[in-house]
């Protein structure tokens, strides 16, 4: 502490000769006196300056107070305006250099303006992206870099669906016309193969291409039959683009590409005859690599072998006495110990099955459980198998009500989302050698549910609400061996869709650069990560944004001018995707009807990204 200072008292007569002192000029006033040993003591003084009134400059203060409250309030209301003139615009392209230069100063701002763009370019030019074994052809092994599927440029899709290894692939226009690329036979052309059909959904399996109407028609394509026909196809009898909205929405447009006489390929796959018509309406279908699941529009679950495979580990569902014939593998049989619940989804993996109840109290399996993909938890022997639905062990460590509202499956591995009022969580059961559980390990069997960590009980500042929220997440697509899943941020942005897309995570196996690794690292991943962007942004010294956009596939293995951009350490950003909104095609914004958002195909090897209408 510090010691305590005694000072003397003035005397009155010292007090008066020292507020007499001036100061060595002689002429202004000074609180100090000439002599230093004696203490100065605060006293009032006039200001210094001769021209100041204390109650003018208080008026002056008052008044600018007014003004400048005046003109705030006039420029908020010329903001609240515009924003309610642009409400149905169309997202607004990129600022001019000058004024994006100032923004982009700042890693958080640069960040922030680089998501901006990829939503607004991913409006603005629908593409079907790829990373993985797409670009096997090329002179790398990996492509970390997305790559563009030049036949489906511009087309908005009602579904879109990937082979293995990215063997084929296949495309449902606006139209509901089947458009298929092959690119060990031509990558750059698409194949009308399926016209005038009106469909919905797409699946590939072994060998096999399904695929199912509006009006719930199931139809199966033999591929290797398919490819002898496209072979021999003339690539001069290739359709021109379309030249605007009226040829997507007239219904009888066939897409770009060649129409090919496909009928020796395609069959259809029926009911069995103790199915009713009122109840043989299919909206959705799951393949494995051998069957089929078929889900009705009541509710029904029903399925098919597409070959002598389809039943070796219960996949069908049908029970111990099910056999495999030439006739069952044309007819979708129902799953009998499904038909008192009503069923909402279905998903298959490369053996088994998944069935989600439409009030999300229960998941059912059923086929394959040599790595725990059933989820029955059994801390003892497990079964290898089962040929009847089983329920899943899934428990919410939430204590309020929860909704399984997702569930995805792929190779032998399941992952289901989990929803309750103020929570969202993920679980992953299965096989997770290379790390497609997410849980942070490389576990080859689990059999009860884990949870994914980076992805579970996530909250953030909503913007639009002004209150803390759960992150949900919106979708989970899985490949054989890797996951991809999306997040519903956009919706808490402040600009909602229009500005911000949804951000995106993988993790998995990544052996053909299928996870796009922010990081640009190739090794697999066992914990979720972010996703290089599509579109990507340079910062220059000058801290502008300079674009750099993915290159097609290259098809010649020596195309230098178009290959992918080297990685750069200034690169920015993650990849977000666009949340539903309206779009752009061959320049000429499309009907407000029609609403598109991007969305995710995975196969073993493969990651798709396209551009899905959803309304």
């Amino acid at each position: 502490m510090h010691p305590t200072q005694v000072y003397a008292r003035e005397s009155p007569t010292e007090n008066a000769s020292r507020n007499k002192t001036k100061s060595s000029d002689g002429n202004r006033w000074t609180p100090f006196p000439l002599d230093y040993s004696v203490t100065a003591r605060p006293q009032t003084a006039p200001h210094a300056h001769p021209a100041f009134d204390p109650v003018k400059q208080r008026r002056l203060r008052i008044f600018a107070f007014i003004s400048a409250s005046f003109a705030t309030a006039i420029v908020l209301g010329v903001a609240v305006a515009n924003a309610d003139a642009d409400a149905d615009s169309p997202p607004i392209d990129s600022p001019s250099t000058s004024a994006s230069s100032s923004f982009l100063s700042s890693p958080i701002s640069a960040v922030a303006w680089s998501q901006m763009r990829q939503v607004s370019k991913a409006r603005e030019h629908l593409a079907v992206w790829v990373w993985g074994s797409a670009t096997r052809q090329s002179q790398s092994s990996q492509q970390a870099s997305a790559a563009e599927i030049t036949p489906f440029t511009n087309l908005p899709l009602r579904h879109f669906a990937v082979a293995n290894n990215a063997a084929a692939f296949a495309a449902i226009d606006i139209a509901g016309n089947l458009l298929l690329t092959i690119p060990d036979i031509s990558p750059s052309i698409a194949f009308v193969t399926l016209a005038n059909a009106n469909l919905t959904h797409a699946s590939f399996a072994r060998n096999t291409l399904i695929a199912v109407s509006k009006s719930g028609v199931v139809f199966k394509l033999d591929l290797p039959k398919l490819n002898s026909e496209l072979i021999k196809v003339n690539s001069s009898s290739y359709v021109a683009k379309p030249a605007g909205w009226l040829d997507y929405m007239s219904g009888t447009y066939t897409g770009p590409g060649i129409l090919v006489d496909a009928s020796s390929a395609i069959s259809k796959i029926g009911f069995d005859k103790t199915v009713p018509s009122s109840e043989n309406r299919i909206v959705s279908i799951a393949t494995g690599d051998n069957h089929l699941l078929a889900l009705s529009a009541s509710g029904r679950v029903y399925s098919a072998a597409l070959n002598n495979d389809a039943d070796k580990f219960g996949q069908l569902g049908l029970g111990e006495s099910s056999t495999i014939t030439a006739t069952l593998s044309h007819l979708l049989t129902p799953i009998t110990t499904l038909k008192s619940i009503k069923i909402a989804q279905i998903a298959a993996g490369s053996a088994f099955s998944l069935a989600r109840s439409v009030d999300g109290q229960n998941v059912y399996a059923w086929g394959d459980n040599r790595f725990g993909q059933l989820g029955t938890a059994r801390k003892l022997k497990d079964i290898a198998y089962s040929s009847k639905p089983l329920k899943v062990s899934l428990i919410s460590s939430s204590s309020e009500d929860w909704k399984c509202n997702w569930i995805a499956a792929g190779g032998s591995t399941a992952v289901m989302i989990v929803d309750s009022l103020n929570a969202t969580e993920v679980f992953s059961v299965g096989m997770g050698q290379w790390g497609q559980l997410g849980i942070g390990n490389f576990i080859h069997v689990s059999n009860s549910p884990s949870k994914i960590a980076a992805l579970s009980n996530k909250s953030e500042y909503s913007e639009s609400t002004n209150t803390v929220v759960p992150i949900r997440i919106a979708s989970v697509t899985l490949g054989a061996t890797h996951a991809v899943a999306v997040m519903n941020s956009a919706a808490h942005a402040g600009g909602g869709s229009k500005e911000f897309g949804n951000d995106v995570f993988a993790w998995g196996a990544n052996e053909s650069g299928q996870l796009a690794r922010v990081d640009r690292k190739k090794s697999n991943s066992a914990a979720p990560g972010w996703v290089q962007p599509v579109f990507q942004d340079n910062i220059d010294n000058n801290g502008v944004a300079t674009d750099i956009t993915a290159a097609p596939i290259d098809t010649t293995g020596n195309d230098t001018l178009h290959s992918p951009p080297k990685w750069d350490p200034k690169v920015i950003g993650r990849l977000q995707t666009a949340a539903p909104g309206k779009v752009l095609v061959n320049g000429v914004w499309g009907p407000r009807s029609l609403i598109v958002e991007q969305a995710f195909a995975c196969a073993e090897g493969v990651t798709v990204l396209y551009s899905r209408i959803v309304g």
